[in-house]
């Protein structure tokens, strides 16, 4: 019997709009309630006060947290409590210990990947740093997504100034000029395809960026091996993995704990959306 779904997190995006459409046609119970309305009607105790669709927070078989942003450590303590009243709570590793950060990726315990040189520091300390640095290198916000936040830093005083603006922690990461990376896609411990995202012109450094061209990749033994302990390793069910290969070794860039997929089902003709139900709600 399919299981009760409430999703909460970023109620607009075209993601959440697809594992709508999915589910009604699998038939399932997929609810859909933002981050600042399940703050404000969970009691965090009781479970049992009435969101904005009408149903008991109680009533939910499986809560799925997706883009929390700043709401992350409060949706966190409420994972905790679902977790402890025997919910099942999407990501495993939420109520534990929170997600992972998407830009640290964990070293590979069988050497089935490589992981970029990168560095967790606050804007004080990276502008301290600054002349000691190898450049080029990519600056990234903890949160970005989509390319936002991300910049190539050719030179200290440019990471000076990228810096004078804000006081939250960065990464800073080992630069690689790569004409593309591939997205692979994970869904409970199934890779379901890879797409290779070109760069939109060879000035343009993101392969993120509207514009470049999207390719169906056909993914090969190491590129699934390494996306699978990749994902396991972050404590995530449902991921987006990029990496890119080099010298005959692959990288791991990121592991995205809410990856987008509408430009991924467009190019490979997966059904992201159905998967995840299936997954979840099976």
């Amino acid at each position: 019997m399919s299981k009760k779904v409430l999703f909460i997190g970023t109620t607009k995006a075209k993601a959440t709009r697809r594992l709508q459409e999915e589910a009604l046609l699998q038939h399932v119970v997929f609810d859909v309630i933002s981050t600042k309305s399940f703050e404000n009607t969970f009691s965090g105790t009781g479970l049992v006060v009435e969101n904005e669709s009408t149903h008991k927070l109680s009533s939910y078989d499986v809560y799925f947290f997706r883009g929390l942003g700043h709401r992350m450590s409060e949706m966190q303590k409420r994972a905790v409590v679902l977790a402890e009243a025997g919910k099942r709570v999407v990501e495993r590793c939420f109520p534990l210990q929170g997600f992972p950060e998407d830009k640290i990726v964990s070293p590979s315990g069988k050497s089935q990947y490589a992981i970029l040189p990168s560095q967790v520091i606050s804007p004080d300390a990276a502008r301290k740093e600054a002349e000691g640095y190898d450049y080029p290198l990519v600056l990234k916000g903890l949160t970005s997504s989509k390319g936002k936040s991300v910049k190539k830093i050719l030179s200290s005083g440019e990471l000076i100034a990228q810096l004078a603006s804000t006081q939250e922690t960065v990464l800073l990461q080992k630069y690689y000029d790569i004409e593309f990376d591939t997205r692979v896609l994970v869904v409970g411990g199934k890779v379901l395809g890879g797409l290779h995202r070109y760069r939109k012109s060879p000035d343009d450094f993101l392969t993120t960026a509207r514009g470049g061209v999207r390719i169906k990749a056909e993914l090969t033994h190491e590129q699934i091996e390494a996306a699978i302990e990749a994902v396991a390793l972050q404590g995530l069910e449902i991921a987006g993995v990029d990496m890119f290969t080099a010298g005959g070794k692959v990288h791991i860039i990121e592991v995205n704990s809410s990856p987008q997929f509408h430009s991924f089902e467009k190019h490979t003709g997966v059904n992201v959306a159905r998967e995840i139900i299936s997954y979840i709600a099976g």
